[in-house]
């Protein structure tokens, strides 16, 4: 018997879908509005379909795409530099070229191109709240839902985590995953403390949507690594036994150790919390 495939919808391809997907049976589309990024896309081949669209809240809106110094923090919107200013990182969000777009919304792309998504992914920095507010109506039958999050503007005037958690849940969604990223400003005397949030990803599920759907629900799970929903027994490879009780030897001093790595990190490395997502 053939298994059932999901329907994935990556809203920012660039570099291509997330490995999470693979081995799991999927009809995948993606949407890069860098023209150049997205042709280079179709090239490799393989199974996912690149589109060219800037997705956004309303049809036949013209927008501006600001290409930066770091390919990968291009947004509609313009770069927070009051903000960045202070960190390392902001020589990745200088504004390099700024190319004339024309939005589409998500719910006339499904509707003209026949596709019903049972997964979404958006990392669009800072347009995640523009595209969902033009998706209303693909959202009713989604089951998952995947994107980044900011808790902190750093796009000027961009929706924060609360407007879209507020938005999600109002919908139904629940979320399960919150990966979030801190950044340590840049100064002489680096210190493990006073690192700011700065954004994230995060993952929700609609309960009833997943109910509906047990065989796309198993491979939403599977890609997820939610073990504790299918009652797959995980097994851990001798290193992870080892590492495990090594730090239960520890009785919590594992925190210390974390303590001193972050004290001898540079302000150019991230600081991730949950490697899952």
């Amino acid at each position: 018997m053939t298994a059932q495939k999901l329907t994935v919808i990556d809203i920012g391809a660039r570099a291509g879908l997330h490995p999470r997907w693979n081995g799991i049976p999927i009809d995948a589309v993606g949407f890069e509005c860098d023209e150049v990024e997205c042709s280079r896309l179709n090239k490799e081949g393989g199974k996912v379909r690149y589109l060219p669209y800037a997705v956004g809240a309303a049809d036949n809106q013209p927008a501006t795409l600001h290409l930066t110094s770091g390919i990968g923090c291009s947004s509609l919107y313009v770069p927070n530099q009051k903000l960045l200013a202070d960190y390392w990182h902001r020589r990745y969000w200088q504004v390099e070229r700024e190319v004339p777009v024309t939005l589409m919304t998500l719910d006339t792309v499904c509707q003209r191109d026949n596709v019903r998504p049972d997964a979404i992914k958006l990392d669009i920095q800072g347009g995640e709240m523009d595209a969902l507010q033009g998706a209303k109506g693909v959202l009713q039958n989604v089951l998952a839902v995947e994107l980044e999050v900011a808790f902190n503007e750093t796009y000027v005037g961009q929706a924060l985590f609360a407007d879209i958690d507020t938005f999600l849940r109002q919908r139904g969604f629940t979320l399960i995953k919150l990966r979030t990223e801190s950044w340590r400003r840049e100064r002489e005397y680096q210190s493990p403390h006073g690192a700011n949030i700065l954004y994230g990803d995060a993952l929700y599920l609609h309960e009833e949507n997943l109910a509906k759907s047990p065989e796309k629900a198993a491979h939403i799970y599977k890609a997820y690594k939610l073990h504790d929903r299918t009652g797959e027994k995980f097994q851990q490879t001798w290193y992870q036994r080892l590492w495990g009780a090594l730090i239960k030897r520890t009785n919590g001093g594992y925190k210390t150790w974390r303590t001193w790595l972050d004290a001898a990190a540079p302000p150019a490395i991230r600081d991730y919390r949950d490697p899952d997502l």
